[in-house]
């Protein structure tokens, strides 16, 4: 897969995690101790996810990523990431802007 688009132009993304809000990192405390059930914190991480994705459409990102919002502190835990329930979460028409129509977020495919 090539990292251009059909006219040539460098296409921009990111790799890897991007920070967790605040709101994450207490809810998964509260999770930890029992205080807040596995749905609710999923569905922060669903509103975290929406929120990054949000974030780079804003900033013009050509390939955009979930942030991984819903991977822990792998070392602390020593579980290791969870699998994503977020594929096709999001989809963004950027047809209008960038000439690359709806893709599916998530996933590691455009």
């Amino acid at each position: 897969m090539s990292n251009q688009s059909m006219d040539g132009q460098l296409l921009m993304t990111q790799v890897g995690s991007l920070p967790k809000p605040g709101y994450i990192l207490e809810a998964r405390a509260k999770a930890h101790r029992g205080e807040l059930p596995a749905s609710e914190l999923e569905e922060l991480e669903r509103r975290a996810t929406r929120e990054w994705i949000e974030f780079q459409d804003a900033l013009g990102v050509d390939i955009l990523v979930d942030g991984e919002m819903y991977r822990g502190d792998m070392v602390a835990s020593g579980r290791g990431p969870r699998q994503s329930k977020q594929r096709d979460l999001v989809r963004i028409d950027r047809s209008r802007r960038c000439g690359h129509g709806v893709r599916r977020v998530g996933d590691g495919r455009t």
